[in-house]
């Protein structure tokens, strides 16, 4: 549209959008800084330990083993291969005949941390851009209605489509920020935020802003320096020893 038409509408055209309005407030989801998943990072541990090497897989699903006390062999067995199918490398594939594809990159795994220790390959490097993902209002309402749907028991169809069950927990985190479920485990705090009127300046700022998951109370230098790889996406007017902890990017 152009800007006559949303000036005649009561729109303003200078509005970027890319908000929501909840119970008459405009909110803004900041984007979380996130490891890139289902890659294999190969870095040396810093503490003194018997491996000095370490190959760590980031996975978006993290499996629940169960007891098997007093169980016969036979069900042992069974309970086993039933783990290391839907639990074991779970973003290869969790169906049937999928073994040979997990042993392959259990292979691909050691063959990259044995050329790591014979020095034939460079660690990955934690901070480097390329190595980061961002999880942005798709992903975020995406990872919440999931949820708020499962709720970590078996998919009930009638109750995702009851009003209370979706809609109440989506108005809950865009209300209070707090990404989650009331009490739960792994609730961020601050995702959702309201959004900043105050210039034309700090309105663009506040909607591309990004929020990286360190402490405050750390003291790591090396994710708060620039880095080359932030080139052209990271703006370096706010650092995360910010009041806030967060970064802008451009």
């Amino acid at each position: 549209m152009s800007e006559e038409d949303l000036t005649d509408r009561g729109e303003c055209p200078y509005d970027q959008g890319d908000y929501f309005i909840i119970n008459g407030s405009e909110k803004v989801l900041i984007a979380q800084e996130n490891m890139s998943t289902n890659h294999v990072y190969v870095f040396k541990k810093r503490q003194l330990n018997k491996y000095a090497y370490v190959a760590e897989v980031v996975l978006d699903y993290i499996g629940k083993s169960g007891s098997t006390v007093g169980v016969i062999k036979e069900k042992r067995i069974k309970y086993a291969k039933e783990i290391l199918q839907r639990e074991m490398f779970s973003h290869v594939g969790v169906g049937e005949y999928c073994e040979t594809k997990k042993a392959y990159y259990f292979g691909y795994i050691i063959h990259q941390l044995l050329l790591c220790a014979f020095g034939r390959r460079p660690e990955d490097d934690m901070d480097h851009y390329g190595n980061k993902r961002l999880d942005i209002a798709h992903p975020l309402l995406g990872g919440l209605f999931q949820m708020c749907a499962d709720n970590g028991k078996a998919v009930n169809m009638y109750n995702i489509i009851i009003a209370r069950t979706i809609t109440s927990g989506l108005k809950y985190s865009l209300a209070t920020g707090n990404w989650g479920q009331t009490n739960a485990v792994g609730t961020r705090v601050g995702v959702s935020q309201v959004l900043n009127y105050l210039t034309y300046a700090s309105t663009l700022s506040h909607l591309r802003r990004l929020n990286s998951p360190i402490g405050r109370e750390g003291k790591l230098a090396k994710p708060c320096q620039l880095y080359n790889s932030q080139w052209g996406m990271m703006c370096p007017a706010e650092t995360q020893r910010h009041q806030k902890d967060k970064y802008y990017f451009a």
